[in-house]
C-alpha cells in the first residue's frame, strides 16, 4: 500500500464545520492517550509495510494504530469501531 503524502497546505477554518478539538473536551480519556503517544514513532516503524509504489494509499498510520487500539482497548468488531 502506498502512504498518502501529507498536504503542506494551511487548514483553513469553515464556517459550517468545527474542528473536532472544539467538539471532544480535552479531559476525555482518549484525547489525553493520544497527546502521550509518539505517533512519529510509530510512522517511522511501519513506514517498511506500506508500498509507496504500488495499490491503493492507505490511511494514515494514526488513524490505522489507534482505530486497532479502540478494538483492542473495547473489545469491540472492526465493524462496531468504525461505527463508533
Amino acid at each position: 500500500m502506498m502512504i498518502k503524502s501529507k498536504d503542506t497546505a494551511t487548514v483553513q477554518s469553515h464556517l459550517f464545520k468545527p474542528l473536532l478539538c472544539d467538539i471532544v473536551s480535552s479531559r476525555h480519556a482518549m484525547v489525553k492517550l493520544a497527546d502521550a503517544i509518539d505517533w512519529p514513532s510509530f510512522e517511522d516503524s511501519l513506514r517498511e509495510c506500506f508500498c509507496a509504489t504500488n495499490g491503493r494509499p492507505s490511511g494514515p498510520v494514526r488513524l490505522m494504530v489507534a482505530l486497532h487500539y479502540l478494538k483492542y482497548a473495547s473489545g469491540m468488531s472492526d465493524e462496531a469501531v468504525l461505527d463508533e
